[in-house]
């Protein structure tokens, strides 16, 4: 919760507040969307990649695959 990114969405949010903003609905729903978005490239390029060095994808059903179902 320290990194850059944090620091800067924890600045943002205090900004808003202050200001008496919230999000919109539109601007929760293109994050969400942008979220989704990032979780299914992360998943594609784990395939892509195992396709390509030809490993078996049950290798994933150990700890990797726990870890993109989340």
């Amino acid at each position: 919760m320290e990194s850059k990114h944090h620091q800067k969405l924890k600045d943002a949010a205090l900004k808003r507040e202050k200001s008496g903003k919230q999000l919109t609905l539109a601007e929760t729903q293109t994050r969400l969307i942008a979220k989704q978005k990032q979780a299914l490239s992360a998943i594609h390029d784990y395939v892509r990649a195992s396709c390509f060095d030809a490993i078996p994808l049950t290798k994933g059903d150990n700890y990797m695959g726990k870890c993109f179902k989340k």
